[in-house]
């Protein structure tokens, strides 16, 4: 994008709603003046007091949702631009994707208007001044691609940091997936077993837990799991195909809907029972967004 321009640097918002409609917050027509809301995000601390002892014990951090203000100028043909600014930022349409970009980083975030575009009714003007408020149900930025692994390739990065850091890469030399999250927070995954398999067992070495799934996936059919909190589910599906079938049933009660710790993580897949049963890493494909407090 822009960079640095005239020493400062250029910022652009792209925003997606529910229906498929996109603006730029950018340049002209639509020329983003200020946004704010980028890093700081208030965090809800829990603490219990215990008696005779010295400040608090269990703390808990509960982060709230971020909040996103942002001004807009308006250029040439205020009225049809008006029109489409208010258009797109319905809050009537629920959530929307928004994208924020500089010269450094590239990053999204789920959010919706709290309000109408806010644009006074001033005449006469070269330009007009319009303020939009968005919400964001979960305070933090995600790559917007997906990071894959598997056995037989090299993570696919979906970060857009420009930044170097430490990476592990998945080898045949290991019995197990190497999954590095290098987000500010344990991020959800999603596990894509491939048939056939049948007492499956898919375990999160560092974090101790597992997934067990009780019921037989069929050959050229695939099990996928989905750990997110806001959209948790799991799907049954012929490889390839569009269809799937809620397969919750096919999952142990007891099983961990898991996410990546920070940091280095340890992932197993064994399949069969007893005497047979055994490593089964290439079955399994792991997929991911890296999630951050600020940018």
């Amino acid at each position: 994008i822009g960079g640095i321009v005239g020493g400062v640097e250029m910022q652009k918002v792209t925003f997606t709603n529910a229906v498929g409609e996109t603006i730029e917050l950018y340049r002209r027509p639509f020329f983003l003046s200020k946004v704010e809301g980028l890093g700081d995000v208030d965090a809800n601390i829990h603490s219990i007091n215990s008696p005779g002892l010295d400040g608090v014990v269990d703390v808990e951090v509960v982060m709230e949702p971020r909040y996103i203000p942002m001004e807009v100028d308006i250029i040439d043909d205020h009225k049809v631009n008006q029109r489409i600014l208010s258009k797109v930022f319905n809050p009537k349409l629920g959530c929307g994707k928004l994208i924020y970009e500089n010269g450094y980083v590239k990053v999204g975030i789920s959010a919706i208007p709290e309000h109408a575009p806010k644009i006074p009714d001033t005449r006469p003007i070269v330009t007009k001044k319009a303020t939009i408020d968005m919400m964001c149900p979960s305070p933090y930025w995600e790559d917007l691609e997906y990071t894959v692994v598997n056995q037989d390739s090299t993570p696919t990065d979906g970060t857009s940091f420009p930044l170097t850091l430490p990476t592990s890469f998945p080898t045949t030399d290991y019995d197990y997936l190497v999954v590095e999250n290098n987000g500010d927070v344990e991020t959800p995954v999603i596990l894509e077993i491939t048939g056939p398999a049948d007492n499956v067992i898919i375990n999160n070495e560092t974090t101790g837990e597992s997934i067990n799934v009780i019921s037989q996936i069929r050959e050229s059919y695939k099990l996928v799991i989905n750990t997110d909190p806001r959209n948790r589910k799991v799907d049954y599906m012929f490889a390839g195909a569009v269809n799937k079938a809620d397969a919750y049933d096919m999952l142990n009660i007891d099983s961990d809907f898991f996410q990546l710790a920070v940091g280095v993580n340890k992932i197993t897949i064994y399949t069969g029972s007893g005497a047979d049963q055994g490593l089964a890493l290439d079955r399994l494909n792991i997929k991911y967004k890296q999630l951050y407090i600020g940018v």
